[in-house]
């Protein structure tokens, strides 16, 4: 009888430590899945951090390809504009020089204009005193 109930507390020991190793097991088969599932869901996030790493560096090159163009565009409207500059400085030249050219002309005219009075006013005396020596009526 005592070994029945030694066997029988054995047996029942033995059956709760058994469903207590199922329960740890069980825990832990649990606790690994989800630890798979998080891992796999750590993974699907790296691969998309890396996607989105690679269509950023994508965006930067295409960004530092254009702000290339622009530096080439700005360059070569400084030179135009360099150019424009020098241009119209030379236009101004001319023109402040066609402007004295122009003064000195009309200056010259004017001279010429009192000139031209004052052979007018020389021929009519001249004709004057000519015809005071007019001999015989011709």
């Amino acid at each position: 009888r005592y070994f029945n109930v030694a066997g029988a507390e054995a047996g029942g020991r033995l059956g709760q430590a058994t469903g207590e190793i199922r329960t740890m097991i069980d825990n832990l088969r649990q606790g690994i899945e989800k630890a798979v599932n998080v891992m796999a869901a750590g993974r699907q996030q790296a691969d998309n951090a890396v996607t989105e790493s690679q269509s950023t560096e994508q965006s930067l090159h295409t960004i530092v390809g254009a702000v290339g163009q622009i530096s080439d565009m700005t360059t070569q409207v400084a030179t135009a504009t360099e150019e424009q500059t020098a241009v119209a400085e030379e236009m101004n030249r001319n023109v402040t020089a066609i402007s004295e050219l122009a003064q000195t002309t009309t200056e010259q005219a004017q001279e010429i204009q009192h000139s031209g009075t004052q052979l007018a006013v020389m021929a009519a005396r001249l004709q004057e005193l000519i015809q005071q020596f007019d001999i015989g009526g011709h």
